[in-house]
């Protein structure tokens, strides 16, 4: 059985699309063509804006395990990765993969997600969102829309090591890791395993593991979990097989920069023909736009027709033209636009979808 390790790709897909196709009436300004946001640098937080480090009043034992909670909104950036495999005695591997990059001030993210091969990648800058499924870019933009909270499309490791008892691992020391002082733990009780063949939708059963678990232990800094290194021996399918899991975050605090994708060809909208003032919702993906405006259909339509004959766009046939609808194909050049207009919402908004294709 092949393992569903695809899950968090489909739950991002499913996350980015609500959020950003179909989020609030939000308003954007009405422009020639797709706006590209100039790329934004994490700039240094105020000490007031990030919640402090609540101290315990009794100090734990050195050798004690202890996480924060919520420990990544205490932070104002951060970079992570996250990496799972599945080996078969077979010599088969499964694996999949995670990059994020985020900052709070301003609000932006960066996700890259790598299943067998393909890829999926994500940047979220305030309201904006791009997405990339292969080679094809699709982009979305509404002032409603929000990158989300701070760490939370972070799969980290707090949950099952806060969960550990006192017995269930040994204190090894302290190191630096990825630039942060560290106290590292590690784990070896069996009956910890079978979760993580759960997570990855295994149909086996773990059999035994070995964990190494990193916190950070700096007065400035949340405990959070900077690095961790999973291995679990079990029986996946009806063979012996092998599963790792890490995961390390790094760059804390730090200033970088969450910039749109370069160079990416986007747009419907062919140039000399605007964007329909405060349009809302916006999506482009390869030559097609669609938007939502206040205005009825008959208003849009008049709106379109004016500009397009304005850029030199000549009417192909007669349009399709109802109350409610209004459909018509445009040529220029050897290309052809396809201008769909319709009622929306029981008439409260209208839809626009602008089609751009190459001539036969």
């Amino acid at each position: 059985m092949r393992l569903r390790i695809w899950w968090p790709v489909g739950l991002l897909v499913m996350f980015s699309l609500s959020c950003s196709l179909l989020g609030g009436a939000g308003s954007s300004e009405g422009t020639d063509g797709p706006v590209t946001p100039t790329p934004v640098v994490a700039d240094a937080v105020e000490e007031d804006e990030i919640a402090p480090v609540e101290e315990d009043e009794t100090e734990a034992p050195e050798d004690a395990l202890s996480l924060d909670e919520d420990s990544l909104d205490q932070l104002s950036s951060y970079r992570a990765k996250m990496a799972w495999s599945v080996e078969k005695e077979d010599g088969s591997v499964e694996s999949f993969s995670t990059e994020q990059a985020a900052t709070r001030e301003p609000a932006a993210k960066h996700t890259t997600m790598v299943s067998n091969g393909e890829t999926v990648e994500m940047i979220q800058i305030g309201g904006d969102t791009w997405m990339r499924f292969g080679d094809e870019w699709m982009r979305s933009s509404s002032d409603d829309a929000t990158v989300g909270d701070f760490g939370d499309a972070l799969q980290t490791s707090d949950g099952w090591v806060a969960g550990l008892d006192d017995d269930e691992y040994d204190y090894l020391g302290k190191e630096t890791i990825n630039g942060v002082q560290t106290r590292h733990y590690r784990a070896e009780r069996s009956d910890q395993w079978g979760m993580f063949f759960g997570m990855l939708g295994a149909d086996g059963e773990a059999e035994s593991g070995v964990a190494d678990v990193w916190i950070a232990d700096e007065s400035d800094l949340p405990r959070f979990v900077v690095r961790s290194t999973i291995e679990v021996q079990g029986e996946i399918d009806g063979l012996p097989a092998t599963m790792t899991l890490s995961q390390d975050v790094s760059d804390i605090n730090e200033p970088f920069v969450i910039a749109p994708p370069e160079d990416v060809a986007l747009g419907g909208l062919p140039e000399g023909v605007p964007m329909y003032p405060d349009a809302t919702d916006v999506t482009q993906f390869g030559t097609m736009t669609t938007f939502t405006v206040a205005d009825d259909v008959d208003t849009v339509n008049t709106f379109y027709q004016d500009a397009l004959e304005a850029a030199g766009w000549a009417l192909d046939g007669e349009p399709t033209v109802t109350e409610d609808t209004a459909m018509s194909s445009w040529s220029k050049d050897e290309q052809t636009l396809n201008l769909m207009i319709s009622s929306s919402d029981g008439g409260a908004t209208t839809s626009v979808v602008v089609i751009l294709e190459d001539g036969e």
